[in-house]
């Protein structure tokens, strides 16, 4: 059997100095320790997404898309109750056509194709590893 160990480190290795350039603050920007801290619960939130959904035998049978639209609209339902005990206009600065076309447009492709592209695969592996 091939060692993938080593291999994976090497990429780990390149990917992690292109991540600090990415993430280095630029101008008048400063890292904020309660955006470093968001960062690594989100990370840490979806990874425990992840791992459940992977062992969990019920949620095994429930389809990849029924699972992603269940997570978009958990997701949308906390993001409302938060706003809601917040109190905040969240709607500030959203005034022409083009600035919700743009909000709408980050919200579909980053979270919804990258959430069923993401359900897709998981698929696309449990297929692989039957066949394997």
């Amino acid at each position: 059997m091939i060692e993938r160990r080593p291999v994976r480190l090497h990429l780990q290795r390149i990917r992690f100095p292109k991540i600090l350039l990415l993430s280095a603050p630029s101008g008048n920007a400063e890292i904020r320790l309660a955006g470093i801290l968001l960062a690594i619960g989100a990370a840490l939130c979806y990874s425990f997404y992840l791992v459940i959904v992977n062992r969990s035998k019920r949620i095994k049978k429930v389809s990849e898309q029924t699972l992603t639209l269940y997570s978009l609209i958990t997701g949308a339902v906390l993001f409302a109750v938060i706003l809601a005990f917040q109190g905040e206009y969240i709607l500030e600065g959203l005034d022409t056509p083009a600035d919700w076309g743009i909000l709408m447009g980050l919200a579909i492709v980053p979270t919804m194709i990258a959430t069923l592209t993401l359900a897709d695969a998981e698929a696309c592996a449990r297929i692989a590893l039957k066949i394997l």
